[in-house]
């Protein structure tokens, strides 16, 4: 080594906090890596520097291959990667926008929103006739039998009534999970002012990443079924900027 130039490792006991913790693995024994410390000395100057090595390896070398990733470098591929998702996210928001707006979304939408407004109409009848059936039954304008018939009835049309209404309220919460609900869409779009990588960032939108023996960098988004179905969705109804 050159004179005056020293490095110091730091034993490994206990892994360091960092914005990646339980994200980073070894891509052959599948161990999350550890951040290992490095200082080196050159004269008077101290530079410390963080490092991924997989713990499996440094217990024994022989048990698995040698991995060893500057974290500086790790940072800067994540961080290219995740700003291309959310610069993604961003151009599919407004042909998102573009396809709410189409005519096909917006008579689909009024005519949901009909059948919406009978449902709650009929629930409400329903349960208006049920309130005033045990008054008309004190004041003798019906038989005990056409008492309990009429009951049964009106509470079969308001179950109805509210099961029409569920399934209605679940069809408009799918539509809106498909397009301006869509968990890609959302979780992408509350990162699009962000300038630097942060924790927040890497958990909500990374899965997993792995560093193999020869420091090959794999990447598991999240949310990637929910984006190939916008995708899907947006190239069936062929909208385009």
């Amino acid at each position: 080594p050159a004179k005056g130039l020293f490095t110091f490792y730091y034993p490994l006991i206990l892994p360091m906090s960092h914005i990646f913790q339980g994200l980073i693995f070894c891509a052959d024994c599948k161990r999350p890596l550890v951040r290992y410390k490095s200082v080196t000395e050159n004269g008077q100057k101290l530079k410390l520097y963080y490092n991924f090595i997989c713990p499996t390896h440094s217990a024994d070398p022989k048990s698995c291959p040698k991995k060893y990733f500057y974290e500086t470098e790790l940072n800067a591929i994540l961080w290219d990667t995740l700003r291309h998702e959310i610069a993604l996210a961003k151009d599919l928001t407004k042909l998102v926008q573009q396809y709410k707006r189409s005519v096909k979304m917006a008579d689909q939408n009024k005519m949901l929103d009909r059948e919406i407004t009978a449902a709650r109409q009929a629930l409400s009848r329903a349960e208006r006739l049920h309130d005033s059936l045990y008054q008309n039954y004190v004041d003798r304008l019906m038989t005990e039998r056409e008492y309990m018939e009429m009951k049964r009835q009106y509470l079969t049309d308001m179950e109805q009534a509210q099961v029409r209404l569920d399934e209605l309220n679940q069809q408009r919460q799918e539509e809106c999970r498909k397009t301006e609900g869509n968990p890609w869409l959302t979780a992408c779009n509350q990162f699009q002012e962000e300038t630097e990588l942060t924790s927040e960032i890497a958990h909500a939108l990374i899965e997993r990443v792995e560093i193999d023996a020869e420091n090959h960098v794999s990447i598991v988004l999240r949310y990637q079924d929910e984006y190939r179905a916008l995708v899907q969705l947006l190239d069936r109804e062929a909208v385009s900027v």
